[in-house]
C-alpha cells in the first residue's frame, strides 16, 4: 500500500517466505538491484537518496483490521478502533500486541512495504518468480515519495476517505509497474477494459461488511484501471500528472464526472463541554465509508454493487468521537454536507431508518445518534452533545476542488502539512539507479499489445452455434478415436479450449484476452491460474487438454473471431504433436495385420497409438510438465505409433510398440530414451523391458516372447499417411472400416 500514509502499509502482491540469510546472497543483491534499475528507468525517475532493501523480517510492525501492516504510535490503534466503532461504519476486535503495533505470533507477513520514515523497502521473499513484481511495486513508492513530496500530506489518521482516494492514484502507479515484471500479473493488466468500461469490481472487491476493510482495499480495487487508461495514452508522464494532483475524495475516483466538483473540508471545534470525556478519533468517513455504514446495517441500496444514487451528492464530512470514562456512554459528532437540501433530508430518513442499532453494534455508544437538519448539512450527535449543535453547524468549512488547492491552504483542517522525515539508521543494503543491463521493454510491448486489443473489432455473437458444434466434435471423436489415444486427446483439447474460450468471450472481465496474449503466454497464464498446484498424476492428460488446447483456441479466436473458432473444431489435429509444435498436423496411422497374428495363433486384444505427448512424458517424467521449450528435438520428428497387446494360444500375452520418425536420427535417439528407462519406470506402463530395435525410420519395441511375430508384423503392417483431419475422415478413419 502507500507509502503516504507515513507508515508502512501492507502491499498485496503474492509471494513465499524464505530464510532472511538466503536474501543476502549475490544472486538476490543482482536481482534487487536489476530490478530496482530497470523500475526507475521504465518509471523514468531517479532514487534522489539510496533506498534500503532488507528482510521482512526485520519488519517491527503489526496489523491493524482495517489499515493493514503498520506501526502505530502508542494507542493510536485503540483509539482508531473505538472510533470507527461509535461512528457505526467498522468495529474490527480489540486485540493485544498488534493494537501497539508489535508483531503478533503467527503475524502473517506481507509480500513487500515501503517504509518512508527510514526509506527502506522490506522484501519477504525474493526466489520467488512474483519477487520482481514485489520489488518494482515498492520501489515505485520509494520513488514517489522522493518526486512528489506534496503528497506527504496524505495521512490514514486525519482524513480516512482522502487517503483511500490519493492511494487510487499512488497504487495504480506501483501496480502498472510491478505487474509488468510478472506474466500472470501482465494478463490482469490485460483482462481491464477501462475505455469501454466493461471490468466490473464486484469480482475483485468482496464486499466486507463494514467501510474500513472497503476503504483498505479501495486503493488496489479503484486504482489501476485509471492508471493503465493514463499510461496507454500518454505514458508515464500522465502518472506524474496524476500524482501531483490525485483525487480529493472516493467519489472522485467512483465518479469521475465528479471529479471537479468542491468537496468540503470541516473544522470541528476543538472542545466540547464535556470535561469527563477526552477527544478521540477525528476523521471524515466519505462516500465509501458511509455506503459501509448503510450497508452494515440493512439499507436496501446500499447492498448493491453500485454506489448508491444518493451519495452523489455528498459534498463532505467531518466526525469526532469522545471517550468516556464508563462503558457504552462515549459520544459522537458528525456533520455531513450534501448538494442539496432535498439530499441532506433524504440522507438523514436513510440514518434514522439504522441508527437505533448503533448503540449495540459498536459497543461504546452510550445513546442512539440523531440526525438534526440544517439546510444542506445533517449533524447527527449523541444525547450528551445536543446541545452542541449550533456550534457544531457553524463550524469552519472550506471547499476544495483540486489537491494542490488543498496542499497549499496548509492541509485544512490539520493546519500543516506533515512532512517528517525519520532518522536513517539502517546500514548496508543500499541501492542505487544504475543503468540497467538490457533497457527493459517489457512494458512498452505489452502496452501496445494492449492498444491493439482495444482496437480489434468486436465478434459477432455465435455462442449457441458453436457450443451445438462442440457436441458434435466431442461425440465424433469419441466414436472414432477408440483406438487411437493419440488423437482422442488432441480432439479433447480442441473442443474444451473451443467452449472455454466461447464463454470466456462473454466474460467482460476477460473478453480481450485472447487479443493480447501470444499463444505461449496464453499456456502460461492457464498453466498458472487453473494447473499451478496441481501434481497429481491423473491429471497429465486434462492438463493438457486445457493448457494447450484453451492456447490454440484462443489464437484462432483472436485471428477470425467465431469463424476461427469454427475453423478449429470443424478441422482438429490428428495427434498432439500438432498442439506442441505448430505446423506438424501431417501424421502417419497404422493398421495392423490382425489375420497374420491370428493364423499364427495370436491375438490383438488391444491397440492404441500413443503420440508425442505421451512419449515425452515417458522419457522425461516431471519434465514433460514444463513449457513447450523443452520438448526434445527429436519428438519434433515424430510421425505415428501404434502400441497393441497380443494374446496367444499358449496363455502369454504382452505388448508391442511400434513407432515412425521421419528420420533415421530421431529413431535412434528415441530409442536410446527408452533403452536408459529403468524397469521400475516401464513397469508402471507394462511397456516391454527390452532394447529397442532399429530399422531406418522405425523403432520396434518387441518382447522376447513374441519376437518371432516381428517378422510378419514387418510384413503385413499398413501405414497411411493423412495430411489433415478430412483427409483422415475421407479414408473412413483408417484404421477403423468406416467413420461412426
Amino acid at each position: 500500500m502507500s507509502w503516504c500514509a507515513k507508515m508502512p502499509v501492507l502491499c498485496t502482491v503474492a509471494a513465499c517466505s524464505i530464510a532472511a540469510a538466503a536474501q543476502q546472497d549475490d544472486a538476490w543483491r543482482r536481482n534487487v538491484a536489476d530490478t530496482i534499475s530497470a523500475t526507475c528507468a521504465i518509471r523514468g525517475l531517479d532514487l534522489k537518496a539510496p533506498l534500503k532493501v532488507l528482510p521482512m523480517d526485520e519488519f517491527e510492525g503489526g496489523y491493524t483490521p482495517g489499515i493493514g501492516s503498520v506501526t502505530w504510535e502508542a494507542d493510536h490503534a485503540r483509539i482508531w478502533r473505538e472510533g470507527w466503532c461509535a461512528l457505526g461504519v467498522y468495529c474490527a476486535r480489540a486485540s493485544t500486541s498488534n493494537d501497539v503495533g508489535a508483531a503478533a505470533p503467527g503475524f502473517a507477513r506481507p509480500a513487500g512495504l515501503y517504509d518512508p520514515d527510514k526509506n527502506v523497502l522490506f522484501v519477504r521473499d525474493v526466489t520467488d518468480s512474483s519477487a520482481a513484481a514485489t520489488i518494482a511495486h515498492e520501489a515505485v513508492h520509494a520513488l514517489q515519495h522522493q518526486h512528489f513530496p506534496a503528497l506527504r500530506a496524505i495521512h490514514l489518521w486525519r482524513n480516512r476517505d482522502l487517503a483511500a482516494a490519493a492511494n487510487s492514484v499512488i497504487e495504480g502507479d506501483a501496480h502498472v509497474v510491478g505487474w509488468s515484471f510478472d506474466p500472470a500479473r501482465r494478463t490482469m493488466l490485460c483482462s481491464m477494459d477501462p475505455d469501454r468500461a466493461t471490468s466490473t469490481h464486484a469480482n475483485w472487491w468482496q464486499w466486507a461488511p463494514d467501510g474500513l476493510s472497503a476503504l483498505e482495499a479501495f486503493p488496489h480495487v479503484f486504482g489501476t484501471e485509471p492508471a493503465l487508461r493514463e499510461v496507454l495514452a500518454h505514458g508515464h508522464t500522465a502518472m506524474d500528472r496524476m500524482l501531483r494532483e490525485p483525487p480529493l475524495s472516493t467519489l472522485a475516483v467512483l465518479k469521475p464526472a465528479l471529479a471537479e466538483t468542491a468537496i468540503d473540508f470541516i473544522r470541528l471545534p476543538e472542545q466540547f463541554p464535556l470535561d469527563r470525556c477526552t477527544p478521540g478519533l477525528r476523521n471524515t468517513a466519505g462516500v465509501v465509508g458511509i455506503w459501509g455504514l448503510l450497508r452494515q446495517h440493512g439499507d436496501p441500496e446500499a447492498q448493491g454493487e453500485s454506489l448508491p444514487a444518493l451519495l452523489d451528492a455528498w459534498r463532505g464530512d467531518r466526525f469526532v468521537h469522545l471517550s468516556c470514562p464508563n462503558d457504552r456512554d462515549d459520544e459522537l459528532a458528525w456533520l455531513t454536507r450534501w448538494q442539496t437540501p432535498g439530499a441532506a433530508a433524504a440522507f438523514a430518513a436513510r440514518y434514522r431508518a439504522i441508527a437505533d442499532a448503533l448503540p449495540s453494534y459498536g459497543g461504546v455508544l452510550g445513546s442512539v445518534p440523531a440526525p438534526i437538519i440544517a439546510g444542506s448539512a445533517v449533524t447527527i450527535v449523541t444525547a450528551g452533545l445536543r446541545d452542541t449543535v449550533s456550534q457544531i453547524t457553524r463550524a469552519q468549512v472550506r471547499g476544495f476542488s483540486r489537491f494542490g488547492e488543498w496542499v497549499g491552504a496548509n492541509c485544512f483542517p490539520d493546519r500543516t502539512c506533515e512532512d517528517a522525515a525519520g532518522d536513517d539508521d539502517q546500514a548496508g543494503n543500499d541501492f542505487y539507479c544504475t543503468p540497467p543491463r538490457n533497457p527493459p521493454d517489457q512494458l512498452d510491448a505489452w502496452l501496445e499489445r494492449i492498444r491493439r486489443a482495444r482496437a480489434a473489432p468486436e465478434p459477432e455473437p455465435a455462442l449457441p452455434d458453436l457450443l451445438a458444434e462442440v457436441g458434435q466434435l466431442a461425440a465424433f471423436c469419441a466414436r472414432n478415436g477408440a483406438e487411437n489415444a493419440d488423437f482422442l486427446t488432441a480432439c479433447r483439447a480442441i473442443y474444451t479450449g473451443a467452449r472455454y474460450v466461447a464463454q470466456l468471450t462473454r466474460d467482460p472481465n476477460y473478453q480481450l484476452l485472447p487479443f493480447c496474449l501470444t499463444e505461449r503466454e496464453v499456456r502460461d497464464w492457464v498453466r498458472t491460474t487453473y494447473y499451478a498446484s496441481d501434481e497429481r498424476s491423473s491429471s497429465a492428460e486434462a492438463s493438457f487438454t486445457g493448457i494447450y488446447g484453451i492456447a490454440r483456441a484462443t489464437v484462432a479466436f483472436a485471428d477470425k473471431g467465431f469463424a476461427g473458432l469454427h475453423d478449429l473444431t470443424a478441422a482438429p489435429p490428428l495427434a498432439t504433436l500438432a498442439l506442441l509444435q505448430t505446423g506438424r498436423d501431417d501424421v502417419a496411422v497404422i493398421g495392423l495385420p490382425r489375420d497374420v497374428v491370428h493364423d499364427r495363433g495370436c491375438e490383438i486384444s488391444a491397440s492404441h497409438a500413443q503420440g508425442a505427448l505421451a512419449i515425452w512424458r515417458l522419457v522425461l517424467g516431471d519434465e514433460a510438465e514444463a513449457a513447450d521449450d523443452a520438448l526434445p528435438a527429436f519428438l519434433g520428428e515424430w510421425k505415428g505409433d501404434r502400441l497393441f497387446q497380443v494374446r496367444c494360444t499358449d496363455g502369454g500375452a504382452d505388448w508391442i510398440w511400434i513407432s515412425l520418425w521421419r528420420t533415421t536420427d530421431a529413431a535412434r535417439r528415441f530409442a536410446d530414451r527408452y533403452g536408459a528407462l529403468s524397469p521400475a519406470a516401464l513397469a508402471e506402463t507394462e511397456l516391454p523391458v527390452v532394447p529397442p530395435i532399429v530399422e531406418q525410420r522405425t523403432v520396434w519395441i518387441v518382447p522376447s516372447s513374441l519376437d518371432h511375430l516381428r517378422p510378419a508384423l514387418k510384413r503385413g503392417i499398413e501405414v497411411r499417411e493423412f495430411d489433415g483431419f478430412a483427409d483422415w475422415v475421407a479414408s473412413g478413419c483408417f484404421p477403423q472400416k468406416a467413420c461412426r
